[in-house]
């Protein structure tokens, strides 16, 4: 019986489950900037290209660290459990939200609540993967977490296929979220630790 320890975890989600759906994802946002109009059939709204490029930058920054995370050999592995299925949440939230926002079918057919249930499925991937005992943490995790089930209720309740002002308001909130990631990692769970003394830079390793 062929036991998956925590190096095989690691090796599955890095070297082949993350970058291969990271870059189906990549190619399927690319196609559909590049949509040129045929006929009557149309084209994917800037909108759900602006939601796109939300979740290629935070998978794609996510991905950066939990490669980097294990390049220094002096540094001791650790993938336990809870990471790794934090990081099968992350892959699932790549497929679900193109499929949402049609650009895995090249139709462009957006199933709103399907995007905002695959948002949400981000802050949940950060609570699985660590735990947060800081209040600022835990709040911007919540306003994305509520945002999130804001737009599933709003669009399981109406009938209006289009997008809203609510949307983009709700838009916004994602992107804020992700900038305060991207300039406090901490937030979803990359961990800051010191370099060796040598050096004067920091360096974020996993969650």
């Amino acid at each position: 019986m062929v036991v998956i320890d925590a190096r095989r975890r690691y090796r599955l989600v890095s070297g082949l489950l993350y970058p291969a759906t990271l870059g189906a994802a990549i190619a399927w946002w690319v196609q559909a900037a590049t949509w040129r109009p045929v006929a009557s059939q149309d084209g994917p709204m800037p909108w759900a290209l602006g939601f796109g490029a939300w979740f290629l930058i935070y998978h794609a920054v996510w991905y950066v660290q939990l490669v980097g995370e294990h390049d220094d050999p002096s540094h001791p592995f650790a993938y336990p459990v809870r990471r790794f299925v934090s990081d099968l949440v992350d892959v699932a939230a790549i497929i679900a939200a193109f499929a949402a926002l049609g650009f895995a079918s090249g139709q462009f057919h957006l199933f709103l609540p399907g995007v905002f249930a695959a948002a949400g499925l981000i802050p949940l991937s950060s609570l699985i993967g660590r735990s947060h005992r800081r209040l600022g943490n835990t709040a911007l995790i919540a306003i994305a977490g509520l945002a999130s089930v804001v737009g599933i209720i709003v669009h399981l309740r109406s009938d209006a296929p289009g997008i809203t002002s609510l949307d983009v308001t709700l838009q916004r909130e994602f992107w804020l979220v992700l900038l305060a990631y991207l300039f406090v990692p901490s937030i979803f769970g990359a961990r800051i630790s010191r370099a060796p003394p040598r050096f004067s830079t920091e360096i974020y390793s996993g969650k």
